[in-house]
């Protein structure tokens, strides 16, 4: 065990634990006690009536987050919000282990994952009760993992990972999108895996035991708690749930009219966020 922390405490290692352990206490430090607005009281409340939040119900964030309800000190936001803090930070730790991978020199590494810490939206989203910040947790997790099966052609990393996308469909549906960038990283090693048959059938099984948290939402709302998105006791509800079919899937909700032209319209929003993020200097650097 002693030899195991020693492992992970040296080297690149260390400054991944510092930056972590920095950025950590950094967030909680400045972490919110109340409500901020947006979808964090949906979020808050559901998890601490032990419900059912918003489609696509977030069965993971909603049951973790319950647990947090259960620490004795501090406000029922701010426990709920250690969900943000706590993955934020790790995600620093983590990202710049992948930033190393790719040969990136210590210094521009601390540089580049210090730069997006303390960056308004990440920070902001790493201070609040919100979905986002376990949503890139397991983004650049899986990156890291992925990583690591390309380096050493291991099985256990994609068994690892297989776990960890079926987790993070129980929380945010957007990884999906990330899905084809992840396939064009392990599509030319694919073909090394001995006994493929045997790895992709415990790949699935491992992705299948990665969504068991969707039993929280059948459980939860068979309570008829006070927040209770769809009432999902049964198959109908849940679809209904998963899907976002009242919340709306490519809309804030089916009550507000839906323009594919508008779309194309917001990509200037888009722009204009990260100029007040990273400034032209800072978008100039990462192209």
């Amino acid at each position: 065990m002693l030899e195991v922390l020693r492992k992970l405490v040296r080297g690149e290692n260390l400054y991944a634990v510092l930056l972590s352990s920095s950025f950590l206490l950094l967030y909680v430090l400045f972490q919110t006690t109340s409500i901020f607005g947006g979808d964090a009281g949906d979020l808050v409340s559901a998890a601490f009536v032990h419900g059912v939040a918003h489609p696509p119900g977030y069965p993971l964030y909603t049951f973790i987050g319950w647990l947090l309800t259960l620490l004795p000190f501090s406000t029922v936001a701010w426990r709920v919000g250690l969900l943000s803090s706590i993955p934020g930070a790790a995600t620093i730790g983590i990202l710049f282990l992948v930033l190393k991978k790719y040969n990136v020199k210590t210094l521009p590494a601390i540089v580049a994952v210090t730069t997006l810490g303390v960056s308004y939206l990440f920070w902001l989203y790493s201070s609040v009760a919100e979905v986002f910040s376990l949503h890139v947790f397991f983004v650049v997790l899986l990156l890291f993992f992925l990583q690591l099966f390309v380096e050493t052609r291991k099985n256990k990393y994609i068994y690892l990972s297989a776990l960890i996308f079926g987790l993070s469909l129980t929380h945010h549906h957007t990884i999906l999108f990330i899905v084809p960038g992840y396939l064009f990283m392990v599509y030319p090693h694919v073909f090394e895996i001995k006994n493929k048959l045997t790895v992709f059938g415990r790949s699935f099984l491992l992705f299948f035991l990665g969504l068991t948290p969707y039993i929280y939402v059948f459980l939860a709302a068979s309570t008829n708690p006070a927040v209770n998105w769809e009432a999902p006791t049964n198959l109908t509800g849940f679809i209904r749930l998963v899907s976002r079919a009242v919340y709306g899937t490519f809309s804030t909700g089916s009550f507000h009219p839906f323009n594919k032209l508008d779309r194309y319209f917001q990509l200037s929003n888009v722009v204009n966020t990260l100029l007040l993020d990273f400034t032209n200097a800072g978008l100039i650097l990462i192209g």
